[in-house]
């Protein structure tokens, strides 16, 4: 049978040699080296402000597929600012919600009998949101020869 040690020079109990390593670090005066002997003090960072131009590219970049972490690494900003100021220059964002008015102009464009698909591209919108949204909006559902589905 093994005997275990629960102390020495290998136990956690008190590393002296790390210690002692780490008060001497500390005490050290790197003096000419370049390195300072106290911590530096750091400077908040300043908000990069996007002037009219840049904004427009933005809407440009957009509206021509690129997402908005493109943009924000491209413009030097977070993705995060980059939904704000397109949001406040009333840009539709990706994946947001249907409007009442298109939800009644979808369910109306359906019930016509036209698929998903066509209600999608009429609106501007993806399919799985617009079915998601005919669905929350209580439409019967087709399946793809147009038969009604039984729920």
């Amino acid at each position: 049978m093994s005997r275990v040690v629960l102390g020495g020079w290998l136990s956690n109990s008190a590393p002296p040699l790390l210690e002692r390593a780490i008060r001497a670090y500390r005490g050290l005066d790197l003096g000419e080296s370049g390195s300072r002997s106290e911590p530096r003090q750091r400077l908040p960072k300043r908000a990069k402000t996007l002037n009219a131009v840049e904004l427009e590219r933005i809407r440009e970049g957009y509206a021509a597929g690129a997402t908005t972490a493109d943009l924000g690494r491209q413009f030097g900003v977070d993705r995060q600012t980059i939904q704000r100021k397109l949001r406040a220059m009333g840009v539709r964002m990706y994946g947001s919600p249907l409007t009442p008015d298109e939800v009644e102009e979808a369910s109306r464009l359906y019930e016509a009998g036209n698929p998903v698909a066509t209600v999608a591209a009429v609106l501007g919108r993806g399919e799985s949101g617009v079915r998601n949204a005919l669905i929350r909006a209580g439409v019967k559902q087709r399946d793809t020869h147009g038969r009604e589905l039984a729920v």
